[in-house]
């Protein structure tokens, strides 16, 4: 599906419980308020499908998935448009691949009836005017964490749009990085009761890891005389991981969203932020912009929006200058497991095996295997190399 959700974490904190370093929060909460709908859901300028995920709050003290079923689902727009959703599995409800599209200029209201009856509606919301991506640039900038006895060296991504129409000046920014990263020593042998050569001593030393960063990103252009977002501060990748140790890419997603969804967000990083802080704020429900009808003081969780969405990827080699490493590195061979590799049991077989300086050695897996860091063998299809 094209649609991306901007949600991966966001509802740990709507449903989740965070505890205050001053005292203990445990609150005691009436029936009534332990399951409450809760609703994500997003249409864009993007080409369908869209997707409407709908789930009940759990207990705080034991918090879980409930999926939402059994609902009706579909969007309308101002013009009388509407857009059917089908429940694909539990709780998730998708529109037809070759369905309408959101359209920029137009209203949207997400539309909801459970089995029982009850009926959901959402604010309407207008899909703006999508905004160009003028440029995402690195520098190399050096940070002084106070929880690490060193500094960090490492590439601090920024963006800059074009001007942005008036209503179009509210933004929130998902950020995925991909990189291309090796293990530190190369694959000679397979053990698996006797040595086998491996031809291809690489086979699994190369591999591409892609991740979505778990950090929110907002900006308000609604104030500024020129609606333009410059040199605004992304992701900082450091020297802690292999991330640029041969080739980084950054996929940056650009949402532009109603006030509405801005401030249902800023809610929601102001609650990401001061989790774990040592005056931190007692956890609350952040309402979004869907009521219930038909159900008198019903509380709703979660939001419908309308986002034009542009993006842009950029690939970034290693730079050229010296940098300190500190990930985990692999520098020490163990010569000593090597002598009694006839030892291990076959069901830890095969054993991959390493050519050292001083013969061979059976370091760990880590360190031959890539995929054991989290990557994957295969290419992604976006990769391009130098």
């Amino acid at each position: 599906m094209r649609t991306k959700h901007l949600t991966i974490a966001i509802w740990f904190f709507l449903v989740g419980v965070m505890v205050a370093c001053e005292e203990p929060f445990d609150p005691q909460l009436k029936p009534s308020t332990q399951r409450l709908l809760v609703v994500d859901g997003m249409i864009t300028n993007e080409p369908p499908p869209y997707t409407v995920q709908l789930s009940y709050s759990s207990d705080l003290k034991n918090p879980m998935l409930i999926p939402a079923t059994e609902f009706q689902v579909w969007v309308q727009d101002d013009q009388g448009t509407v857009i059917p959703f089908t429940q694909m599995w539990p709780g998730t409800y998708s529109s037809a691949a070759d369905g309408p599209a959101g359209i920029s200029g137009r209203t949207y209201r997400l539309m909801l009836t459970s089995f029982d009856g009850r009926q959901y509606v959402s604010a309407p919301e207008t899909l703006p005017q999508p905004v160009a991506i003028e440029s995402v640039d690195y520098q190399i900038e050096t940070i002084e964490p106070d929880n690490l006895p060193y500094s960090l060296t490492g590439l601090q991504f920024y963006l800059t749009t074009q001007p942005a129409s008036t209503d179009s000046t509210y933004f929130v920014w998902q950020l995925t990085e991909a990189y291309k990263y090796q293990a530190d020593f190369k694959l000679n042998y397979l053990y698996s009761g006797g040595l086998q050569l491996v031809f291809n001593t690489d086979s699994l030393r190369t591999c591409y890891k892609s991740q979505l960063v778990e950090e929110l990103y907002l900006f308000d252009a609604s104030r500024q005389s020129v609606p333009q977002v410059v040199d605004f501060p992304l992701n900082f990748v450091s020297t802690e991981t292999r991330a640029f140790t041969f080739r980084y890419s950054l996929l940056v997603r650009q949402f532009s969203i109603t006030a509405t969804a801005f401030d249902f967000y800023r809610l929601v990083q102001e609650q990401n932020n001061s989790a774990g802080q040592l005056f931190t704020r007692q956890p609350f429900q952040i309402k979004g912009n869907i009521t219930a009808v038909n159900v008198a003081d019903e509380t709703v969780l979660g939001l419908f929006m309308a986002a034009s969405i542009t993006e842009k990827r950029v690939f970034v080699d290693r730079p050229l200058q010296y940098f300190e490493w500190h990930y985990p590195q692999c520098d020490v061979y163990d010569y000593d497991a090597y002598k009694f590799i006839w030892t291990y049991p076959p069901e830890s077989w095969p054993l991959l095996v390493t050519r050292g300086p001083n013969g061979l050695a059976l370091p760990s897996t880590f360190c031959i295997d890539c995929r054991q860091q989290g990557g994957t063998l295969e290419k992604p299809d976006f990769w391009e190399d130098e």
